[in-house]
């Protein structure tokens, strides 16, 4: 797995190339906990080259946004691909994570 990882003035964004199995959220989970260690941090994950996630993967997501709002800071998304938007939607995770189509709108809806 790779996360290619990019600044934006205050706003991280992470671009993992997968999060397929256990041992990839794994992994992603250890580096969102790494950058949790700031207060205030705000990150976007892009998620363009996601074609499927697991439920796990989704849980870790909305505890790492609990964790990020616990210390003003939060986690965001765009580029939900068509099986990650319905996988999101049918959880009702859509409703409590801020999705966006664009990278663009999710670093403006930080201001």
């Amino acid at each position: 797995m790779v996360i290619n990882e990019e600044i934006k003035g205050d706003v991280i964004i992470l671009s993992p190339d997968t999060i397929a199995d256990f041992e990839d959220v794994v992994i992603l989970k250890a580096k969102l906990q790494n950058l949790q260690g700031k207060k205030e941090i705000k990150i976007i994950m892009d998620m363009r080259r996601i074609i499927i996630i697991s439920y796990y993967a989704i849980g870790m997501f909305v505890a790492c946004a609990r964790e990020l709002r616990e210390k003003n800071g939060d986690i965001k998304f765009y580029g939900l691909q068509l099986r990650v938007r319905q996988a999101f939607s049918a959880t009702r995770i859509d409703k409590l994570l801020n999705c966006f189509e664009t990278e663009e709108e999710a670093i403006k809806s930080f201001n």
